[in-house]
């Protein structure tokens, strides 16, 4: 009565073929055992790799360009660029540098990079806050040379502070200087020195006024890791769906020790780029429809944003200076600056019409506190930008000189 009955082959089907589909059936749950758990084994084992065996940093091509000849120590200064770009979260700014001492390089705990005074200034000087993208933090310059450095040597008496950051938009140094106002006294002058970052998103996103690679973090904020792997949340339907292939190769490259080590090292070249379309991301706002409006939204958020900057420098009694930036497409390209200039397609016409842009509007032409330097090189031949925006020391001297310029009649007598 509990005795089991064997399984018999199917009417009409030999023994042997019943034996070939047995061991077919195992080969199948073997690799669909074995298969996870070689996965699960070889991720453990990069992630081992990669604690031991951290990629070395490959040599920055840019310290052969042109505008660093006569600079032995740029290769250096530059690999002390790359391996000081480890970020901390930085609640509203989204991220700092965390500390670093190098030889050319040096940022205190805070993130702020150090910058060079030819005299220390005196305890309670007055201080100059600057704020910025990579291009005023100093990207490729020494301490020394940094834009903030070189303003210091032309203002004796104030305590320049470096509080650039590679990557931040306006908006986010806006944030930077109202969260540094809620833990210390107002500076005498607050300059901010910008431009770039704004277009260059633009010209990404298809968007106005919004931080560098913003859909990938809208992409992280509405998806959630679940049984069948990361989903996201449908705000149209009120519904968790799964990620489309893309977005789960982003995920893949973002998370996987295995993948993550193998684009480190330069083995899977630019295949993150190829695998993040722009239908991916999930920004919860329409991209505009056509150059023409993405110009005007430009326009518009520096021209309001300017507004109620001055407002704020002026509620703090500090002295304002919003001064949009230079980049090599408003420059005659000297050697290779016209590769570094035709690097990216589309992005030299869309910078240009941008400026040209600005330059039309009355609301920010002829401001005093808002000087437009992209015309800052229009009539230099020698080269001085070693890619599309970063300068050398001496293109960073320029600039110094023309913030001062811009600052000394607003500051008044200097301080004794």
């Amino acid at each position: 009565g509990g005795a089991l009955t064997p399984i018999r082959p199917a009417p009409g089907r030999s023994s042997g073929a019943y034996s070939d589909s047995m061991k077919t059936r195992k080969r199948v749950l073997l690799l669909a055992l074995g298969l996870p758990a070689a996965l699960v084994l070889l991720e453990a084992l990069a992630g081992w790799a990669e604690r031991a065996f951290p990629p070395q940093l490959r040599p920055d091509p840019r310290a052969q360009a042109q505008a660093w000849a006569g600079s032995p120590w740029a290769a250096e200064c530059l690999r002390e660029l790359a391996q000081s770009q480890a970020t901390r979260w930085e609640p509203y700014a989204y991220w700092r540098r965390r500390p670093f001492a190098g030889q050319h390089v040096q940022i205190a705990a805070d993130g702020e990079r150090r910058t060079v005074h030819p005299l220390e200034p005196p305890p309670g000087a007055p201080e100059i806050w600057c704020f910025g993208g990579s291009t005023l933090w100093g990207a490729g310059a020494r301490d020394q040379g940094t834009i903030p450095s070189q303003l210091a040597t032309l203002l004796p008496g104030y305590r320049l502070r470096n509080f650039g950051e590679s990557g931040h938009v306006s908006m986010q140094s806006r944030v930077l200087f109202l969260t540094l106002l809620e833990r210390e006294p107002p500076p005498r002058a607050v300059v901010f020195y910008e431009g770039v970052n704004d277009l260059l998103s633009a010209f990404q996103q298809a968007h106005a006024g919004l931080p560098l690679q913003e859909g990938f973090r809208a992409l992280e904020f509405n998806s959630r890791p679940g049984a069948l792997g990361r989903r996201w949340f449908d705000e149209q339907s009120g519904e968790w769906r799964p990620l489309d292939a893309a977005a789960r190769w982003r995920w893949a490259l973002a998370e996987s020790a295995t993948l993550g080590w193998l684009r480190r090292a330069g083995l899977l070249p630019r295949l993150e780029s190829r695998l993040a379309p722009a239908a991916a991301l999930e920004l919860g706002r329409a991209p505009a429809g056509d150059p023409g409006e993405l110009l005007r939204s430009l326009i518009e958020q520096r021209a309001r944003q300017l507004h109620w900057t001055r407002a704020l420098a002026q509620s703090q009694g500090a002295v304002l200076i919003s001064a949009f930036q230079p980049s090599l497409y408003q420059k005659p390209p000297s050697g290779d600056e016209a590769e570094f200039a035709a690097a990216y397609p589309g992005q030299a016409e869309f910078f240009r019409a941008a400026v040209a842009a600005q330059r039309a509007d009355p609301r920010l032409v002829d401001q005093p506190d808002a000087p437009d330097l992209s015309g800052l090189f229009e009539r230099h031949a020698e080269p001085l930008f070693f890619d599309f925006c970063h300068l050398n020391e001496e293109g960073n001297r320029r600039v110094a000189e023309a913030l001062a310029q811009a600052l000394i009649p607003r500051l008044g007598p200097p301080p004794r």
